[in-house]
């Protein structure tokens, strides 16, 4: 017995299918005939529909009587083309002659469309009635756009009409159905008094119907009352009296007995009873076979009804052999002579499946498989494999799914590229495994091309197929790797989507092929494609593109994934050829081994292009804050001297690059400034050029005391200031530790710009002089500032300047006399770095502690005229 969910109608119902309408009828209170009032389709069809399917002129009935309405008909077209149900009614409005109005409506299915969803008649009949006609000349409400009217029709249950036969009477159908293959017309006849209802009177024609093939649907027109009186070419209907010509069948007589005119009809009933009676087909198998018998009888109508009738027997014998391991494909290639259409869905699948099988064995069996499937190849035969692949691919099958790609090859026709088409719908599918899909690529079945554009387009459709690809090839043969890679692009002709092409600029080893959008859109399909990337470079031998600006986010990647997974990092030698470049290696290398080697082997000044990218690469998304300041340490104490044996500048220009006051440039920062301090130390006397940031940095770090106050004096001389004010600013820098080596340039410098506003002799005197006045004599700083300029610290002419001062002073008061006995230090300045920080700088002779206490009124005039100057 055939069971019910291997029937393949039994499916979920489809959406509502949009039907054609027509409205013939009158208007109320209207002097006119019967015509078509509205509709949305051809007006000719309709009225033929309803001519077809009124039977009798409609007359009052009461309930309950043979007459009552609504009577239902279902008619096809002359053509065969639609499947229609005709209603007539029977209303209380009433025309201009008085005459109550009867509307006969019509919905109809082109029968291609009714095939979504096979109505029978209950089906269609029930979804007629559930349409809302608001009046006896108004179309039905809830139409479409279109002016067509849905129509809910549920999934064809075979289930269900094989328990309709069941109430009927199985006998009774079946000569109901023998009668209208032997081209006669049926009338089901009962007593008035006890004369089927509607519902009962529907299933008895659904009773019929199912056994014979769908498509007589599309043949003859079956009612639910035909008057006893009229003309009519209902070929199955209900009535209280048999007209002529017509088989009467009575309504209460279980085996009613017939006289079939035909061979055809004689065969057909007793097909029908050997079939019911097959343990291999039984009832439900039955109307599910028939059930599956749509395509419309092209020739004799008898004929093909029986052929279908019997073909579910043979073909069922051969399902049989089948299942039983003893298939032959000869004989299944006698079921396909008969007709593929003549099969329902699940013995399409069966041996076509089964031929394919067969076909992959050896010796005369395979081959003989073949030549059927040569044969009978019918274009459901490679949706049907193509189900069987992607079967096979889900159990992780890729054997079997080749052979079978491989047969399909040899058994279609050729030149069709079926093969090929199945094997590109693979790869459009969410559905099928990528790691299968990639054992398919790489080891293809026959007949598929696997380098065709329209393959290499689906291969780049799903990201996931490249990964399982280029990650499957890097496990076993690298060099594969990069010819798909440039396979891929080459058969779209460069038309790859942009998380491709990261991959193109390392198979090509050229950059310029992606840039870093391009990864960041890979990055986010593949979260460790860095590491592929990386290791596609290394078999390339092109380690130095993952340094360039679009890969080396993919470098980062892979190394901060082995620092995570607590795996060593290896990097190579990048011979890197631009600052960039060297710049971005740097950083990947501080990653990994917290060193930065080109950045270390600089020679002299570090390159602009090189700055840039470095402060690109560290501020950028691959390092997160934590990150950049535990590193800092390592980015600082590799940063070179230049040519000349000084670190400032290079510390100065990667400190300026990344000094964007985030926290771990903050770090960076802060430690430069570190790196500064000895630099200062070491350059004294010599101020260096140090921006006013820099300056100011050391000076808040408080470990240089003299430098703020040096500062301060180097910034009053470039004003000028005042020569109080000055001279305020050296005593306070003496104090603070500064030498007289390091103030006597800044002195020349501020005399030179107070001369440049008009010239006086003796202005260093009197500089030094209001620096160094006390209420006794000259304090130390003074004095040595004086014998640093005369000894030629200030230049020659400030020297000049002094001594002639002096021996004026000497001359009004002595009192500087000292001043031009005492030796004359060397001019030169000692380079040498002084031993610790605050020290005194080179050429000076000792440390000034605070100023001695200065004379104050009449004491300090006096004492000014004393070493020969007034007041300043």
């Amino acid at each position: 017995m055939i069971a019910v969910s291997e029937v393949p109608l039994d499916q979920q119902a489809p959406p509502a299918l949009a039907a054609h309408w027509a409205l013939r009828s009158k208007r109320p209170g209207v002097l006119m005939s019967y015509e078509i009032l509205a509709g949305d389709g051809d007006e000719r069809l309709a009225e033929e529909l309803i001519r077809a399917g009124v039977v009798g002129n409609p007359e009052p009935a009461e309930p309950g009587r043979p007459d009552e309405y609504p009577w239902l008909a279902f008619v096809p077209g002359r053509a065969g083309a639609v499947l229609a149900c005709v209603q007539t009614t029977w209303t209380e409005q009433v025309d201009g002659t008085g005459q109550p109005i009867a509307p006969a409506r019509v919905v109809y299915l082109p029968y291609a469309d009714a095939l979504a969803a096979p109505p029978t008649c209950r089906s269609f009949a029930a979804a007629f009635l559930r349409a809302p006609w608001p009046g006896v000349d108004s179309p039905p409400a809830g139409l479409t756009a279109d002016h067509r009217l849905p129509l809910a029709l549920p999934a064809l249950d075979v289930r269900g009409l094989a328990e309709v036969v069941q109430r009927r009477g199985f006998q009774w159908a079946a000569t109901a159905a023998a009668v209208l293959v032997d081209g006669g017309s049926v009338a089901v006849v009962a007593d008035a008094a006890r004369f089927p209802g509607l519902e009962d009177r529907l299933d008895a024609l659904d009773a019929v119907l199912a056994l014979l093939p769908y498509w007589y649907r599309a043949e003859l027109a079956v009612a639910t009352w035909t008057s006893p009186r009229a003309r009519h070419g209902i070929r199955l209907g209900f009535t209280t009296r048999a007209g002529a010509g017509q088989t009467e069948m009575r309504w209460d007589v279980p085996a009613p007995a017939h006289q079939l005119a035909t061979e055809d009809g004689r065969q057909y009933l007793k097909e029908l009873f050997v079939a019911v009676n097959d343990e291999t087909v039984g009832l439900t198998g039955l109307i599910g076979h028939l059930a599956g018998r749509c395509r419309r009888a092209p020739r004799d109508v008898p004929v093909q009804a029986l052929e279908e009738l019997r073909e579910v027997r043979f073909a069922e014998l051969v399902r049989s052999e089948i299942r039983q391991d003893k298939g032959d494909p000869q004989r299944v290639g006698q079921v396909l002579a008969r007709g593929w259409d003549l099969l329902d869905g699940e013995k399409q699948r069966i041996f076509t499946g089964w031929l394919a099988d067969c076909a992959g064995r050896s010796g005369d069996p395979g081959r003989r498989a073949i030549e059927v499937l040569r044969r009978f190849w019918h274009d459901d035969m490679s949706e049907i494999l193509f189900e069987r692949v992607r079967e096979d691919l889900a159990a992780r099958d890729a054997r079997s799914a080749r052979g079978c790609l491989s047969r399909v090859a040899a058994a279609a026709p050729a030149g069709s590229g079926t093969a090929d088409r199945l094997f590109q719908r693979l790869l459009h599918t969410d559905r099928t495994p990528p790691d299968m899909v990639v054992e398919l690529l790489l080891d293809p079945p026959a007949g598929v091309d696997v380098r065709s554009s329209a393959v290499a387009a689906g291969v780049l459709r799903h990201d996931v197929l490249i990964r399982n690809l280029v990650g499957h090839l890097l496990r076993t043969d690298a060099d594969r790797a990069i010819g798909w890679i440039r396979q891929l692009d080459a058969a779209v002709d460069g038309r790859v989507p942009a998380w491709f092409r990261p991959f193109l600029s390392v198979a090509e080893g050229d950059p310029g092929r992606s840039d870093p959008r391009d990864y960041a859109d890979l990055a986010q399909r593949w979260k460790d494609v860095g590491s592929t990337l990386f290791e596609l470079a290394l078999r390339r031998d092109v380690p130095a593109i993952m340094v360039s600006e679009s890969l080396w986010p993919a470098l980062i990647q892979h190394v901060k994934g082995c620092l995570s997974a607590k795996r060593e990092v290896v990097l190579p030698h990048f011979p890197v050829s631009r600052n960039g470049d060297a710049a971005r290696a740097d950083l990947a290398h501080l990653a990994a081994s917290h060193r930065m080697p080109y950045l270390a082997g600089y020679p002299s000044e570090i390159p602009m292009t090189y700055l840039t990218a470095l402060a690109a690469g560290w501020n950028g998304t691959e390092f997160d804050e934590s990150v950049r300041t535990v590193w800092a340490h390592d980015l600082v104490r590799d940063i070179p001297a230049g040519s000349d044996g000084w670190r400032w500048r290079n510390l100065c220009a990667i400190g300026d690059a990344l000094a964007d006051g985030t926290p771990g440039n903050r770090t960076v920062t802060a430690l430069i400034t570190a790196q500064l301090i000895p630099e200062v130390q070491r350059a004294r006397p010599r101020l260096l050029s140090l921006s006013e940031d820099w300056d100011q940095r050391i000076r808040e770090s408080g470990q240089l005391t003299y430098y703020g106050p040096l500062l301060d004096v180097s910034v009053l001389s470039r004003k000028p200031a005042a020569i109080e004010e000055i001279a305020h600013a050296i005593r306070e820098a003496g104090g603070h530790g500064a030498q007289a080596d390091e103030l006597v340039p800044m002195i020349a410098t501020w005399v030179g710009k107070r001369n440049e506003r008009g010239h006086v002799p003796g202005r260093a005197w009197r500089l030094i002089v209001e620096i160094g006045l006390t209420d006794r004599a000259l304090s130390p700083l003074a004095v040595d500032l004086a014998r640093a300029v005369r000894g030629g610290m200030a230049g020659p002419e400030l020297t000049h300047d002094l001594d002639s001062a002096l021996h004026k002073a000497v001359a009004v008061g002595g009192a500087a006399h000292y001043l031009l006995t005492a030796p004359v230090p060397a001019g030169a300045v000692n380079p040498a770095a002084p031993d610790r920080p605050g020290s005194p700088g080179p050429g000076t002779s000792q440390q000034y502690g605070p100023h001695p206490p200065r004379a104050k009124g009449r004491r300090m005039a006096r004492l000014r005229g004393y070493f020969g100057i007034g007041r300043p």
